[in-house]
Parts: C-alpha cells; structure tokens; sequence
C-alpha cells in the first residue's frame, strides 16, 4: 500500500494515471492486508498519503474535477476500510486507528483545505464511529483541533471566485460541525474555553480571506454560537477571558474597521458582550465601558453605529439594587458617556443610545449628594448636541422629581451660568419644515424653562436671567422661525426686575431686530418673543423715574418706528396684526408708568403719534390711541391739554364716552381750544346721546373756572337734551346758576320754561338763582318772578324751599323797591306772626322791615343776628346739593379711584406676575373641574373651543358638518353657552377616544384650521411617551390583501382558497386577527405590508366606514388595487360560463385577476400552487362569433330614464377648483348664474351629513361642461385630479381657465389631460377674476354656449353691440368663425384621448373648508337671445353645433345609421 501510494503524483497525474491506479488499487487484496497490519504499518501508510496531499501544490492545482481527486478519494476509502478492518479483527485497537486518522483529518486542514479535500476529510467522517470520536474530543485533542483549525490557510484556486464560494459555504462549516455540532458537553470549562476562543477566531479571521468567504466564515462561527443559545459569553465563568475577547475586538473594529457582513458579525460580538448575566456585566462594566468608548470615537464612527447601538439596553440587564450597592458603575458610565460626547465628531449618533441608558438609569438609580458633579459635566455636553433625543433628555433630567433636591444650586449657581452659555453655543437648526427639526429647538427651550423653574423656587433666578437675555437675543439675531421658537419656550419666565442693569443692553439689540422689516414677524413665535422682550424693558422698574434715559429713548425710538407711515398694521394673509400693531398697543404700559410717576412729558413724542392713528381703518389702533390718552388725561391732564385741539376734532368727527371723560378734566386747563370750537363741538354733543351724563359735566366745569364761555348754544343745548331728565336736571341747574351771574341773557329764552314746571325742594336754591339773576338785569321779567316767588313761598313747606325763596325776594325788593309787595304785605306780616319756626320767622321779619322801609342798620342788626342761621341753612343747602347730585358725586369718586388706580400701579406691577400665576392656576384648576364635571371632551378641547367658538367662515359649525350632524343638531347646539363643546363632548361620548382625535385632527386639517390641528397635534405628541409603544412581532404581512364587506364573507374566503392554490397568500382578517389584538393595527401593518389590494366591492362596501378607510389609506400609501365588482355584471358566472365546482365566477375573470397580479410583480409561492392552476397562463382557445344583426342595448329604457332625470336635476356647470381661489370662484359662480346657468360649486352643494365624493361623482356626471380653474396647487391637489380624470373618462367637454401664471400643460398627471386643450388666460389682470367680464370672459361664454344655451342680459348685448359697431364687423366675423371651428376641434381631442389617473394628496390640504350650507341656485336655462336683428355666422356655427349635440342621431349620414355601434371593453377587472 505505502509503494502504490509513492508511486503516483496525485498533483500532475492524468486520466491515464488514475486509470492504472485505480487497477493497482482494485487488484490490491486489502482483507489480506488487514488481516497482516499493524499499527506502525497504518501509521506508514498515512504519512505517506499526507506527504501526497498535504501539500501546497495538492490545494492550488487540484480541482473537484481532477484525476488527482479521484486518486486521494479512493486512496482515502481504501485506507479507512483497511482500518476498519483491522480494528474489527483486532490488530488495532479502535482508539489507536481513530487517533492515526485524526492525524490523518488535522493535517488536511492544516494544508488548506483546498476544494479538493473536503471529500477526502468526508469520506474520513464517515469511517465507522469516527463522527462520534471526533464530537468527544477532549483535553489536548480538542486543543490540536482547534490549533489546525487556526492554522487554516485561504488557498487561491484555478476557479471563478463565483464558484468557489458556492463550493466553501458549503464545504467549510464541515470543519467546526464535525467536532462542535450538537455536543452535550458544550458548558464543560474546558471544552467551553476551546469553543470560545474559535468563535472569536472566525471573527478575526475574516481579514484574512476574501469578502466573497465572509458569509462561509460566519457560518462555523454560527456553529459555536448555537451551542450556547447564541452568546457563547452568557455564563461563561472565566471573566478575565472575556475581557481580553473585549480588547481583541475592540483592536479589531478600531483597526480593521469591518465592513459589509463583518461589520454585522462584529456587532453581533458587540451585542453577547451587552447581553451577558447581570453578575457578568457588573463584574465587566468598566472593560465594558472602555469598549463603548473605543468604539465610539472613530472618524468612521456612524459606519460602526450599529455596534454602539448594542450598548442602549445595558443598565436593563443589570438588577435593581446593582447601582445602589456599587456605585462605581454609575460613576465609571456617567465619565465614559460625557467624555464621548466631548470628544465625538457627530454627537447625534449617540441619540437613542444614550437617552435609552438614562431611562433605564432612572428606573434603578437615587442620585446621592455630591452625584451632581458627575451630572453637570453631562448635561452640558448633552445640552451642546442639537438633536431631539438629547435636548429631551435635558428637559427630563432637569424636571425630574428625584433630581431636583441633588443639584444644590445655591453652591453651583456658576454651572447653570455655564449651562446657559453651552445653550447659546449650540447650532440648534435654523431651517426646515421637519418635525424633528422644530422639536429640537422645542425642546432646548423646554429645558431652559425648566432651569429657570427651579431657580425661581429657590429664588436664585435672577442670577441668571442676564445670561438668559443674552442667550435669547443670540438666538433671536439669528433671524430664523426655528431659533424664536426656541425662545418661546421660557419667555414668559423671564423677569429681570432684580436684575435691571442688563436691560439697556437688550434694549440696543432689541431695537435693530424690530425696525428689520425682513424679519420673520409673520410667525407667532418670532412675534410673541419680541413682544416678551420689550415688555421686559418696561416691568421691571419700580418706577419711571428709575428707568434709564437710554432705555426711554429707545423704547421711543421702536414705537416711533412701529408708527410710521408706511408700516403694515395687519398681516394680509390672515387678518392678524403685526409685530408693530401690537408693540402700539402695549405702548399704554410706557405711558402709564410715565404718567403714574409724574414724568408723562417724556411721553409726548409718542402720543404725537398716536394722534395719527385716530382716523385709522383698524380698530385696534384708535382704541390703542383712544386708552393711552384716557390715561394721561386722569393722571397727567396738563400733558393731555397740549392735545386737546385734535382730541376735540376726533370727537367732533367721531363722538364716544371715552373723549369725553378725557375732557372734563382738561378743558380747564385749555379752555381756548374749545373757543374756536363750540358750536361744532355742541352740534357733536347734540347727536351723541351716549355721553351726555358726561356732557354735564364738562359744562359744569366750564362754567366754574370759564362762565363766560357758556353761550345761548350751550344753554339751548343744555335745556333742550338735558333739563328733560329729572336725575340730572339739578347739575344743568347747578351751571346755570353760575353762568347767569355773569350773562344773565342767556337763559332769557327759557325763563318761562323753567317758571312753568314743577321745582323739587332740592332745586329750588338754583331755580330762584337763576331768576332773580334774570329779573335783576331784565326788567320785564320782574313781575313774573315776583309772582312765582310769591307763588312757591305760598305753597312751599320745605324750610330750604322757604328760606331761598325769601332771599329771592329781598333781592328783588332791594332792586325794585318795596313797592311791587303792595297787597301781599299784609300775607307776609300774618306769616310772620304765625310762623313757628325761629329762622324762617327771622327771615319774613326781615322781608317785612325792608318792605316798611326801616334803616339799614337795623336791618344790618337784623342780618347780623340771623346770619347764623342763614349760615346753617347755606350748609343745609349745601348738604342737599351734595346729596342731590350724587352723580356728580360718583364721578369725582371714580376719579379718585382711578387716581388711587394710578398710584397703586407701581405696586400692582410689583404682584402681576403672582397674581397671573394664581389666575392661570385657577384657570386651569376650574377647567379641570369643567373637564370632569361638564363633558366628555379631552382636556385640550377648552383650547380649541376658544378658537372655534367666535364666528368666522370656518368655525364650530362647519366642525360639526364635517363630523356628519345635521342642521337641527347645529341649530341645538347654538343654544348653548359653548356650542363648540357641545359637539366635541357629543363627538367623544359616541366615539373612541383615539380614533376621535384622528377624526377631529383631519378635520381641522381638511378646513384650513391649521390652529385648530396645531392645538390637537400638540396635546397627541404630550402624551406619546406616557406608555412605551408596544413591540408587536407580527409575521411579515401576505402580498395580497383583501378588503371586503363582511357580508359577502363566504364568497371572499371562497376567491382567498383559490388564490392561494395559484400562489398568492392573501391577508383576510378572519386569519390574521388573535385574542386581544387590536383591528386597526393589525389593519394598518396589513395594508402597508401588501403589495397589491384587492377590494371585494359592493353597495354594503360603499357605505361601510371601515371598508372605506381601508381604502383610503391604501390610496395615501400609493397601493395598487383591484377592484373586484360583486354584483349582476361583476365577477360572477353569468349562463354558459359555470363550472364543475362551487367556484362562483368565470374562469377567464379569475385568470384575469392573476395577470392583473403578476404585472403589478407579485410572483406566486411555486411551493403552494395547485394542481387545478399549474400553467394558468396559457390562454384557451375560444370563437368569437359577433353577430352584426344585433346591437346590444347599453341599458335599458327604465336605467336611461332614470340617468336623464338625474341629468336634469344636475347643475349644468362644473366648476373644479382649488380652494385657495375660493372667493374668485364664487364670483364666477355668481356671475355664470346671472346667464341663466345652473352651476355645480361644492360649498353650494354640500349639506349637514352629505358625503363629499358622492356629491362631486354626481355632480360631474351630471353636468354637460366641466370648467377647470387651474393654479399651482390645482395641479398638485389629489382631489382635483380626480375631478378632471373623473370628467375625462365619462367623455365631460372641458374647458380650462388659466388663472395663474405657470408652464402648459401643468406637470403632473393632469398634463395628459391637459395636452390637447387650450386654455383661456384669466392670470394676466386679476381684477378679471373678480369681476369676470372682459374679453376673456365673452370667450368663456362663447365656449360654453357651443354645449348649453346661455342667456345673455339686454345691457351686455348693448355694450357687445357698442364694441362691434366700433371694430371691424367683418374681421369679428372671421375671428368668430376660426374660434369656433378650434373650438370643435377641440372637442373632439379631448372626447378621443385617453388619459392616466392619479391618487395621492388629498386636495384640500392648502385650502379653506366652506361654513354655510346654501341651496344651489338652480335657474332654468333660457333659449340664446340676441338683441341683434341680423344672425352673425358666429351665432349660426353655435346653433349647428348644439343641434349636432342635442339630436346626434339626426346628424348621422345613412349610411352611419346603419351602421351597428361598437363598444370598447375596458381592460380592467369588473367587482
């Protein structure tokens, strides 16, 4: 045997070799052989054998294919026969044989092995008991095998890489499962020592041979990894092996740097270390850490991510009491994590890993004192990575409960300062619409307010608020909406009352932003800081006087600004004001600290402006001029005075309560502003009946310090308005009392008047003062005032009443003389006999001394001795004058109480902060209360209610419209004191909760209530992370989903067992649905999963709500679907097309379902065809006989009447549009309905529970013109694209208006549609689109008359004549004509070619959503008039051309009546 083996060359021998060796070979008696060798003699054999094939030349040049495989193949069978042999006859013991061809095995893989030794090694296992020997290797063998396996060696054959890769996957896991597979000694110490070290062999092994071979090396290490579960390191005891694995492997990734499959053997390695036991990882955690570090650093780290990644669930491998017992964990984490992200070129790769480890750590650890030191180094590297994850995880370090008593902030006021800084540092991102992106900068903020939240608790606030403003005019300076949104988060905790010196600085960096005309103001972030800041500048001071004169004047210089003229006030697109708007508004805050501190002249250069506003279009700006001037007319009317000029003017032209209480209080100070003024100032006051209360006033202050200025004017104005109304009649007399001692002749029209009514006790002081200073200076008024006098001293009974009327008539007798008494001496005389009264006794003496005529000196003794009491009875009266007018009364106390207001403001604003506090906590404490006690509604709801609930074009009730109630709801739910959330609670008592918020969310979207949704969206994201998602392990989804009505159940299982039989599984939810799962979800993945969805459809499918959100979200996701018509002529066998089963429809429809489905790419599963669909595809031989005597009928009468009726009823004009021209089009619709058109527009259609696509189906088809109104969102709006490609198949004439300026035809699928037709260009002067006349709108007419007669008015007809008759009439003609014929043409390519339809955005996502349900204006058509005797060939073209539309069949040729009409089947599968 040893000289046959010798004497071949198995690397060069050819076929004529390996036939004489395989003659030797068969000749040789190899039982003899046996029967006589011994051990030495195997062992001979064998080395000889390995000397032949152990060799380099033996792996490189021997193929699979070769002479020299077949020799070592048959060489290997005869020597392990011959051992087999010889250890059944006993000359060789069984271990010794297993041992020599072990020998034999190890030196083969130690020579390669190339392709051609894996037979030999093969044939080797297969030895009788020699698999069993090598699967119990133990002890040193074990460690020889693993030493060969090491030493293998990647040898380059003479083969196509292709195939060798093919021959390794499967040759060389051979190797390891010979001796590893399925071993049950596996976990033994040393066996697992040996098995471990190979594993990580094949890891570091794959550097040495090519990519192709990676896949075959994982799979012998897969070998070792099975034996334990997949971690061979899980348990394992020797830890100091582990963590030398850990720096082999980390030295490999760092210096390597794996790629493709080693790159995922190597984050496998990564994930056993991260999955160990939680005594292995304890023990381990700083090599652990030391590897994360390393890995992490890399410049090539994001290639490597998915190895760091392994590292995010390790403190959920750790038990809860790990950390508190060994706390060298926390601390070794918390130094390796921040010295990463010091160091990491891009720290958001460690987003999730990072903010899954804090999760975990909160769940296990309680921060001691002193573990701050450790945190701060974190969180402001953390607070300098602008991503989500990490600036959330800032947020909730710093708002954690557990935390907050850890930080100590009174020793480490300087870290939140450095924290501050890093926040000024970081490049949160300033563009993009992403969510993420706006979240970043949401969450930075969000933080920084929770900062500040703490510090304020501990009353340490102030120590940073400086850096805060700093910070926050950084930010702002940006200019960005996403930098200012980030302020927004803590603006209103902003407060530098302690802290004022760093307010001039804010105030220069403030004042440039707000004159930046280009900056974002438009968003309410950027708006809102602004205003923020500037209140800032004003607050904090205790006073005026300690505001800084730099402060003043640029908070001047700003609203001055604001106040220019050509400053926009209102923000065009949405009605809201501008930044400049409001910054005037709060200008009060300014002028009342001024005012209140008696420096108001400071604020003069602002109300000169403010003065300008009086006359504006917009409220809120004369309002805003209006207060500033109320306040300082109260509290510093001598400033108010320089303004009394315009002020009189504003009310002259536009009367109100509040000039008027400005002027009471400065006409004394400038009384000449009112000189040059008065009469129109009176005729002002004549027709403002509101203020009159107020009118007295001013009057009775005028005639105090200015009587002279009361003229006959104000008398008639006075005595005309006022004197009528008793409960103020006392103060018209208290000024006219006044005003008459100095021009008595004003009041001389009225005397009569006031003589004839009756007088209460309380007016008759100023009733007889009057007078007798009328008498006094005109005499013909004597006798009627002695006479009245006379008069009321007869009947008066009221001592004040007496006593005045007894010093009126001594006046009179002191002018007039005694003798105008004459006979009424004697009454006087009996009166002061028998009055009992001392004073008024007194008081007729001295009436009846001065009548005898007695000295004056004793009278003046007289006077003298009663002028005590006349000094009483002057008190009483003046008693009874303050009693009396007690609305003068209370007036001068609300100016006192707006004074003591005034004074107190100072300190009001010291507790507007608290107070706002305690209010919004109120706030939200009764709204909690409302919440539970009141509805059903979400606590967001009250948000949106405020929002909803004033009336506007797209409010509550459109809301509720969208929801499905009727109008009588509406009309129920206006009644009540909240009608918003009437219907959301309604909406949510009869709803799940979730799918409520998604309907209402949509809702909102589809109405352009952006605020709305933004409110909703908001309150959904608040509450995402209260419970984690759940993980659900679905199996990957069929290819084919089926959407049906479970009413037709039977038939669908029925066409889901068939098209599995061809291939096809199929989800049905009668298979896919568990206990417990959740319908929608699994829905969803199902929908999303598929490839293709097949709808079952029905009438019963067209009204479920659930059918049709499958079908919706299989429309947004893009889906292709096959509809599946159940119904007469649907998918159903009809007579001569049933078969020998219970298969219910024809076998060509189903075969052409699965075309339909194998050109959408879903190829069937061969594995589960059936019998019956093997070869589907070869199409069956049919005759097609058509009978050309028979025309098949379309529909029948009955089905004709009734789509003509439906006809009828349908307007005549579609009108397809885009939301965002909402107001032009109705105007185009108002103007085409003055022609006598009935016209289709969706916000006239559209009632309480109406479903929008039915209504646009009908209305399209209904109708005889389609009118396309096309814009830039127009072409991009799903739904209106379903509009046109709806209008296009049911063969509708079009008609497109370009209304603006954009490429023809529109890109998109429109432009197949779009193609052939001409448009009508509306986009060059947009005053047509809201007037729609013009030439253009007569061609519009013209093309909609060639289809519906149109009505044109008498007065158009005489303007057209007037435009003819001057131009060329025959040059009109031709136009017409030309006009005409492009317009058949037209019509007819548009009827003629096919176009694509298209599913995707939803059309009214840009636009505004209708509020009114208003009944269409359907108008019956009128025959075409035309004023015009004469017919123009114009009109003679339409006439032919509706003739030819209306009666077809009149205009076909003979020879086109007999012939018989062909239909086009569609290509489509009928459900």
């Amino acid at each position: 045997m040893e000289r046959l083996i010798e004497k071949y060359d198995y690397v060069n021998c050819t076929d004529d070799t390996k036939l004489a060796f395989e003659a030797e070979l068969k000749n040789l008696n190899k039982d003899e052989l046996a029967e006589k060798l011994v051990l030495s003699d195997l062992k001979n054999i064998i080395n000889v054998f390995i000397k032949k094939i152990c060799v380099p030349e033996y792996a490189e040049k021997v193929s699979r294919n070769s002479a020299g495989r077949c020799m070592a193949i048959c060489t290997c069978q005869c020597i392990c026969r011959i051992t087999e042999k010889s250890i059944e006859n006993g000359r060789i013991p069984q271990s010794d044989g297993h041992d020599c061809l072990l020998d034999l095995y190890l030196a083969i893989i130690r020579a390669g092995p190339g392709t051609a030794h894996y037979e030999v090694m093969e044939k080797i296992e297969k030895t009788t008991e020699m698999k069993e020997f090598l699967r119990n290797l133990k002890g040193e063998k074990l460690k020889e095998m693993a030493l060969a396996v090491k030493d293998q060696k990647y040898i380059k054959e003479d083969m196509d890489m292709e195939s060798y890769t093919r021959l390794l996957n499967s040759y060389m896991p051979r190797i390891p499962n010979a001796f590893a597979k399925g071993r049950e000694d596996a976990r033994d110490p040393a066996v697992w020592t040996v098995f471990l070290d190979l594993y990580l062999f094949y890891l570091l092994h794959t550097g040495d041979v090519p990519d192709e071979l990676h896949g075959a090396v994982n799979s012998c290490a897969s070998t070792f990894s099975n034996l334990y579960d997949r971690n061979p390191y899980k348990g394992y005891p020797d830890l100091k092996v582990i963590g030398q694995h850990m720096q082999k492997i980390s030295t490999f990734i760092t210096s390597v740097f794996p790629r493709g499959s080693q790159l995922k053997q190597a984050k496998k390695y990564v994930g056993n270390f991260t999955t160990m036991e939680s005594d292995q990882i304890e023990a381990l955690w700083p090599d652990l850490m030391t590897l994360l570090k390393s890995i992490s650093l890399p410049p090539k780290v994001k290639e490597i991510y998915p190895m760091v990644e392994s590292f995010k669930s390790l403190f959920e491998k750790l038990g809860d009491k790990v950390i508190e017992k060994n706390h060298k964990i926390f601390e070794c984490w918390i130094e390796t994590v921040s010295t990463v992200l010091e160091k990491i070129e891009d720290a958001s790769l460690l987003d999730k890993v990072i903010s899954r480890m804090i999760y975990d750590l909160n769940k296990k650890y309680k921060p001691a004192r002193g573990d701050e030191m450790y945190w701060f180094p974190l969180v402001k590297a953390m607070w300098l990575v602008p991503t989500k994850e990490m600036q959330y995880n800032v947020k909730n370090i710093l708002n954690d409960t557990k935390f907050k008593r850890m930080w100590n902030w009174k020793e480490n006021i300087h870290q939140a300062k450095e924290m501050i800084a890093n926040v000024e540092k970081v490049e949160l991102p300033t563009e993009g619409d992403d969510w993420d992106q706006r979240d970043v900068n949401s969450e930075c903020g969000k933080a920084v307010k929770e900062l500040i939240k703490m510090l304020k608790i501990q009353k340490l606030e102030h120590y940073i608020m400086p850096d805060i403003g700093r910070m926050s005019m950084t930010h702002m300076e940006k200019g960005t909406v996403l930098s200012n949104s980030m302020v927004t988060q803590y603006s209103r905790e902003m407060d530098f009352q302690k802290c004022t010196e760093i307010i001039p600085e804010i105030a220069k960096r403030l004042e440039p932003l707000v004159k930046n005309v280009d900056y974002p103001w438009a968003d309410g972030w950027c708006s809102g800081n602004c205003i923020e800041l500037f209140k800032c500048l004003i607050e904090p001071y205790k006073s005026s006087g300690d505001i800084p004169n730099e402060v003043n004047q640029v908070v001047i210089r700003i609203l001055e600004f604001c106040m220019e003229d050509d400053r926009e006030m209102i923000h065009i697109e949405d009605g809201r004001q501008t930044i400049w708007g409001v910054l005037i508004q709060i200008s009060i805050m300014f002028i009342a600290k001024h005012c209140n501190g008696g420096t108001g002249q400071v604020c003069i250069p602002i109300l000169k402006g403010l003065m300008k506003f009086r006359h504006a279009d917009e409220e809120f700006l004369r309002s805003a001029c209006k207060n500033n001037m109320q306040i300082v007319g109260n509290l510093c009317p001598e400033v108010c005075a320089n303004f009394f000029g315009s002020l009189l003017d504003w009310y002259i032209e536009e009367p109100s309560m509040d000039l008027m209480q400005i002027f009471h209080r400065i006409i004394e100070i400038n009384p000449d502003a009112l000189k040059n003024r008065m009469d129109e100032f009176l005729d002002a006051c004549k027709e403002d009946r509101g203020t009159y209360i107020m009118q007295i006033q001013v009057f009775y202050g005028l005639s105090n310090k200015h009587p002279e200025m009361i003229t006959e004017k104000v008398v008639e104005l006075l005595m005309d308005n006022h004197y009528g109304d008793g409960n103020i009649r006392i103060q018209v007399l208290m000024a006219m009392e006044k005003a008459t001692k100095v021009n008595p002749k004003v009041f001389e029209k009225y005397m009569d008047t006031l003589m004839a009514d009756d007088t209460k006790p309380q007016e008759q002081h100023f009733v007889n003062g009057i007078l007798v200073n009328v008498a006094k200076t005109i005499e013909r008024f004597r006798d009627p005032v002695f006479k009245y006098l006379m008069g009321v001293l007869k009947v008066a009974k009221d001592d004040t009443q007496l006593t005045s009327t007894l010093i009126g008539l001594q006046d009179l007798c002191g002018i007039y003389g005694p003798e105008m008494f004459g006979p009424h001496k004697e009454y006087l005389v009996q009166r002061r006999d028998t009055e009992e009264i001392t004073t008024i006794k007194g008081q007729f003496s001295a009436l009846v001394d001065q009548i005898e005529g007695r000295s004056l000196e004793t009278v003046a003794q007289d006077v003298k001795e009663t002028q005590e009491d006349v000094e009483q009875i002057d008190q009483r009266v003046t008693g009874t004058e303050v009693a009396v007018v007690g609305l003068t009364t209370r007036v001068d106390k609300h100016d006192e109480n707006i004074q003591e207001l005034g004074e107190g403001l100072d300190t009001v604003t010291k507790r507007v902060d608290l107070t706002e506090k305690d209010i919004e906590e109120t706030k939200i404490k009764v709204e909690e209360v409302n919440m539970k006690t009141m509805t059903n509604a979400p606590r967001w709801s009250r948000d949106l209610t405020k929002i909803m609930n004033p009336q506007t074009e797209h409010d509550w009730r459109l809301l509720a419209q969208r929801f499905g109630y009727s109008n009588d709801d509406i009309r129920a739910w206006a009644s009540q004191h909240d009608p918003c959330m009437a219907v959301l609670s309604e909406w949510y008592a009869t709803h799940k909760t979730r799918e409520a918020n998604y309907a209402v969310l949509t809702a909102l979207q589809e109405m352009n209530r952006m605020d709305g949704a933004a409110i909703v969206e908001n309150a959904m994201k608040a509450v995402a992370d209260v419970v984690e998602n759940e993980e659900v392990d679905y199996p990957s989804p069929p290819p084919v989903f089926l959407s049906y009505q479970w009413g037709h159940q039977d038939e669908v299982k029925l066409i889901c067992n068939h098209l599995q039989m061809a291939g096809y599984e199929c989800w049905m939810d009668i298979g896919q649905m568990g206990g417990g799962d959740k319908l929608f979800e699994k829905i969803d993945n199902g929908i999303r999963g598929a490839k293709v969805i097949i709808c079952c459809v029905s009438e019963k499918y067209a009204q479920s709500p659930n059918c049709n959100r499958e079908v919706n979200l299989s429309v947004s996701l893009g889906k292709p679907m096959i509809p599946l018509l159940n119904g007469e002529n649907g998918f159903f066998q009809r007579a001569g097309e049933e078969t020998d089963d219970n298969r219910i429809w024809p076998v060509a429809k189903f075969q052409e379902m699965l075309m339909q489905l194998n050109c959408y790419g879903i190829l069937p599963d061969e594995t589960l065809i059936d019998d019956m669909y093997k070869d589907w595809w070869i199409p069956v031989q049919e005759m097609i006989v058509i009978d050309k005597t028979k025309r098949k009928q379309n529909q029948s009468q009955s089905k004709q009447k009734e789509v003509q009726e439906q006809e009828k009823k349908c307007p005549e004009v579609f009108i397809s549009y885009q939301w965002g021209k909402q107001k032009e089009i109705m105007a185009l619709y108002q103007r085409l309905t003055e022609f006598g058109l009935s016209c289709w527009m969706d916000i006239y259609q559209m009632g309480g529970g109406d479903s929008l696509y039915q209504k646009i189906d009908s209305g399209v088809r209904g109708c005889k013109v389609v009118l396309t109104c096309i814009t830039q969102k127009y072409s991009l709006s799903a739904n209106c694209r379903r509009e046109v490609s709806l209008a296009d198949a049911v063969k509708k004439p079009i008609i497109p208006l370009l209304l603006e300026k954009m490429d023809w035809p529109p890109s998109g699928p429109m432009s197949m549609v779009f193609t052939q037709l001409l448009f009508i260009n509306f986009y060059r002067d947009e005053k047509v689109q809201m007037n729609w006349t013009g030439t253009k709108f007569d061609e519009l007419t013209q093309k909609i008359g060639v289809h519906i007669p149109v009505n044109i008015s008498k007065e158009e007809n005489k303007d057209k004549k007037s435009e003819e008759d001057s131009q060329n009439s025959n040059q009109l003609i031709d136009n017409n004509k030309s006009e005409n014929i492009d317009d058949e043409k037209k019509l007819a390519k548009q009827n003629t070619i096919p176009r694509p339809v298209s599913f995707e955005n939803s059309r009214y996502e840009g636009g505004s959503q209708p509020t009114e349900n208003k009944p269409s204006p359907v108008i019956q058509p009128k025959p075409f008039t035309n004023t015009n005797a004469e017919s123009s060939p114009t009109k003679q073209k339409i006439e032919q051309q509706q003739k030819r539309i209306q009666n077809p069949e009149k205009t076909q040729s003979p020879e086109n009546k007999n012939k018989p009409q062909e239909q086009k089947s569609k290509s489509c599968t009928v459900l």
